[in-house]
């Protein structure tokens, strides 16, 4: 058992950010801590929420309460997820920097929220470059394709390029898990590793009409088995597994299915096959 600080957006009706990600890592068997940069009262697919954004001062005075109890110690993994402002980026790397500093061990693991496709960057650029600043201090990234396009500076507006096949990353960076990576299988969708184990691609199948909070679920479950002590291959199949099965059982509905797939978060019914590159 691990304890998991999640920094990411919060919603009090629906599964995204920190609200995807906790219901995953206590599956898991872990203890959670959340601190949102934006509380919404529903994801967007709703309509508009009433939303409010954490001042970065309040994120500065959490982070000062738990130095003062030694809680920061405590604290075995941060994930880092969206970003309400520009300036919340650097306010969640010194929080990161102080924990890294109570506990060398803790892992960093950053979901750089930007974008998707079709539509591209849904967050302005000063936003999208604090995220790089994030993910330039993580052990892991877990963007999809298109935030991974951002990371590397590729001006490339296809959704369909293998980046990662022509090298763009290399092993001695930090650990990168990109979703919806091109199979240039219509039925299929990938995630693809890179890391000291080299270059691994997991395949589940296409599911339509999935609800938002995928990726932040993925996120989760990757930092979960992870801190359960599981090998970065292993959990890469696990997580991909585990949120397939959701988007299969969320196909059609606003929410993630995340009570009704329990049980696949656990141990998923279907473990992709790992193929290297």
């Amino acid at each position: 058992m691990a304890t998991i600080l999640c920094l990411s957006s919060q919603v009090l009706r629906g599964t995204i950010g920190n609200s995807a990600m906790a219901p995953a890592l206590w599956a898991l068997g872990h203890e959670v801590w959340t601190l949102p940069t934006l509380i919404l009262s529903h994801h967007p697919g709703y309509g508009r929420p009433h939303r409010r954004e954490t001042p970065i001062s309040e994120i500065a005075q959490h982070g000062a309460e738990w130095a003062k109890t030694d809680a920061l110690g405590q604290i075995d993994a941060v994930i880092t997820g969206y970003l309400a402002s520009p300036e919340q980026g650097p306010a969640l790397l010194s929080l990161v920097q102080q924990i890294k500093r109570a506990n060398p061990e803790a892992l960093h693991v950053a979901d750089p929220v930007m974008g998707d496709w079709p539509g591209g960057a849904y967050v302005s650029d000063p936003i999208i470059e604090a995220q790089k600043n994030l993910a330039a201090a993580a052990d892991l990234i877990t963007p999809n394709h298109f935030e991974a396009m951002q990371l590397l500076g590729t001006k490339s507006a296809n959704p369909e390029d293998d980046f990662l096949g022509k090298g763009a990353w290399v092993s001695s960076e930090p650990q990168l898990a990109v979703t919806s990576y091109p199979t240039f299988t219509p039925d299929l969708t990938s995630i693809c590793f890179v890391g000291d184990e080299g270059m691994w691609q997991v395949a589940t199948p296409m599911v339509k009409d999935v609800p938002n909070g995928t990726g932040d679920l993925f996120t989760a479950l990757m930092t979960g088995h992870l801190m359960n002590g599981l090998d970065p291959l292993t959990a890469l199949q696990k997580s991909a597994g585990s949120t397939s099965a959701i988007a299969a059982l969320s196909s059609g509905a606003r929410d993630l299915a995340l009570g009704k797939g329990r049980d696949e978060l656990v141990s998923p019914s279907v473990l992709p096959e790992l193929v290297q590159l």
